[in-house]
């Protein structure tokens, strides 16, 4: 790709100039970068070093993970409280054949753009209790849980850096502190997973970043640069670009008489091969034009754009289309009149309820999403593009951008054409395509007990089911504060939690509290449930707001309790007082032989904290019970 850039751009009669521009938030940066300039290389022994980590099994992850662990354990503060979170891997970009993962492990993924390019962030626990690997993606959600491998010694690391801690006359206290101190549960790492094939692309506009925030840095740390060559009486310049009010103002520089108009083109993806038109034929008078781009994307589209100007009009063919226009946008050759854009047409259907606006694709390559030669339609209906290059194979995908990000999220209705790619020899029609929503669950989670732990939201297909196929994961703890700072933040609620991809079906919604961190329910733990039926679900389905531990009737049980476990009504509480009052007496007579004491319940029968004290005396005789008669 960088070998065509510099054939390109070197161009002599086509003289195209690119300039780089850098947002963060409200603020622009913005950097020229002239024609005769070659694009600033990427290290080739730093892409071959990435891609010598390539992952080919979830396994090989596992792996990477344990080294990183050996490595940062030496290097934390000797407070077993201590927890390192977020701790960026080293490398923190690797490749990964996504096709070998787990099938749930792929489908929870979700992408962000790194330098214009799709990468997979996603952070790695060990559970400290069952020693599974646990997998969480950009949103926080639980996607893939990694059983310990059978033999797996968390305290081998230990036992390799202090065997004398295994003697058989070995202190058994300072050997339980050292194997707190180096628990590899300690160390959570994060890292971004990318497709081998857009290393490449990634380093190489990693690398125009950089020179660009360089040179910015050279000249001052200004919001504006300027760029004029000795030549620039002869050749396309970008004189000034800056941000104002309503867009991105540039000045463009040219020969004097030169009158065959101006082309501007965009590309946010930094991969140059994708450039959408800026403007077109821009008027041409004296020896300079300032354009400013009000396009959508300057407000709400990737902040990280390059920006190209080329002659309209010169046709070195003669099919007519503009070189600049073939080269930039159409990727035809301009040297053949035979290479030439074609019109590809159809219909886009959906007759779902969501709104938004549609994008249909056109890629090259299977696993994207690239708007850059997309056609937006307002409602379902015909859509055509006259930007295609002809004798080349394209997937062609829509989706309907419901929360206007540009971007298709895993939950919003897509559909494609054909799983393969349809090779374009001219003029088609007919690409039509059909969107499907893709069923969704969207909700809050209330909660006002005194249980702590992870939030577990689960979509089940049996009123008896607790199984965690499809779930979202709420973490208790959202930071921690440790001896070096920070503060200790939890779960507040109401919480918000989605649960998307699951097959179309009826499901119970269900969420609890997971006490003991085994990933799964246990009885007893705090629990909800958003309806005792199953609803359907088969697009996004929002308002699903589940309370934990909701006791309707004030009887002293939850809801769910009394639906699935006590028989009780959920509606009564006169049934759920008696039961309590029951289980008092059984647990009093219990006590009486175990301990030969009394107990006095002084809470309010049903409350809060008469369950709490009913649950505590439980837990003390539950391994102690004898047959009692009742008075």
């Amino acid at each position: 790709m960088v070998e065509r850039l510099k054939k390109v751009f070197g161009r002599v009669e086509l003289r195209i100039l690119c300039a780089l521009a850098l947002g963060v938030l409200t603020a622009t940066l913005i950097y020229s970068v002239a024609q005769e300039k070659d694009d600033p290389p990427y290290d080739e022994e730093e892409c071959k070093e990435i891609l010598s980590y390539q992952l080919n099994h979830l396994y090989d992850l596992e792996q990477w993970y344990a080294e990183q662990q050996h490595a940062f354990l030496p290097l934390l503060p000797p407070f077993s409280d201590f927890i390192l979170k977020n701790q960026p891997g080293q490398p923190n970009l690797l490749p990964f054949s996504a096709e070998k993962f787990p099938t749930q492990f792929q489908k929870g993924l979700v992408g962000i753009y790194d330098y214009s390019v799709p990468v997979y962030p996603i952070r790695i626990e060990e559970d400290p209790n069952t020693r599974a690997l646990k997998f969480y993606n950009y949103d926080g959600q639980l996607i893939y849980t990694l059983a310990a491998a059978s033999g797996y010694d968390p305290y081998a690391y230990l036992k390799d850096r202090m065997p004398g801690l295994y003697a058989n006359n070995a202190n058994i206290a300072g050997r339980n502190y050292w194997q707190s101190i180096y628990d590899p549960a300690r160390v959570q790492i994060s890292v971004n997973l990318i497709a081998p094939e857009d290393v490449e692309h990634w380093l190489h506009a990693k690398a125009q970043v950089e020179a660009a925030a360089q040179e910015e840095a050279e000249e001052g740390g200004g919001m504006m640069l300027r760029v004029m060559q000795e030549n620039a009486t002869t050749n396309i310049q970008f004189t000034q670009i800056k941000k104002v009010t309503n867009g991105v103002s540039m000045t463009i520089s040219y020969p004097s008489g030169f009158t065959n108009g101006l082309d501007v083109f965009m590309c946010n993806e930094l991969v140059p091969e994708i450039w959408s038109f800026a403007a077109k034929s821009l008027a041409t008078t004296g020896t300079n034009l300032t354009w400013v781009d009000t396009n959508a994307w300057v407000q709400s589209g990737n902040p990280v754009r390059m920006y190209a100007a080329g002659d309209a009009t010169k046709d070195s063919d003669g099919d007519g289309y503009a070189d600049g226009r073939e080269i930039m946008v159409y990727d035809t050759d301009p040297n053949s009149a035979t290479s030439r854009p074609v019109v590809v047409s159809g219909t886009v259907s959906y007759g779902g309820p969501e709104t938004g606006t549609i994008y249909v694709t056109f890629t090259t390559e299977s696993d994207t999403w690239s708007l850059a030669k997309s056609t937006a339609l307002g409602s379902p209906g015909i859509y055509t593009n006259n930007e295609i290059a002809n004798n080349q194979s394209y997937w062609f995908n829509a989706f309907r951008d419901v929360n206007g990000n540009f971007t298709r999220d895993a939950w919003e209705p897509w559909g494609t054409y054909s799983a393969n790619s349809t090779l374009i020899t001219g003029d088609t029609s007919g690409i039509n395509i059909t969107l499907a929503d893709v069923p969704s669950v969207w909700g809050t989670i209330s909660y006002s007990g005194s249980a702590t732990g992870d939030i577990h939201v689960i979509a089940v297909t049996s009123s008896n089911s607790w199984d965690t196929t499809y779930q979202t994961v709420l973490p208790w703890t959202e930071s921690e504060s440790n001896e070096l700072g920070g503060t200790t933040t939890y779960l507040t609620f109401p919480a918000n939690y989605s649960i998307v991809g699951m097959p179309k079906s009826n499901y119970w919604l269900r969420a609890f509290v997971d006490e003991n961190f085994s990933g799964t329910f246990t009885p007893g733990e705090a629990v909800g449930e958003y309806a005792p039926n199953s609803i359907p679900v088969s697009n996004r389905v929002a308002g699903v707001n589940i309370t934990l531990n909701l006791d309707s009737d004030g009887g002293g049980f939850p809801d769910f309790v009394e639906l699935y476990l006590t028989g009780t009504s959920a509606t009564n509480a006169t049934d759920g007082i008696l039961l309590l009052n029951e289980a008092r007496q059984q647990i009093s007579m219990h006590w009486l032989a175990i301990h030969g004491g009394s107990i006095l319940f002084t809470n309010t029968p049903g409350s809060t904290a008469d369950r709490e004290q009913i649950k505590h005396l439980l837990e003390d005789i539950s391994d102690k019970f004898y047959t009692t008669n009742s008075p």
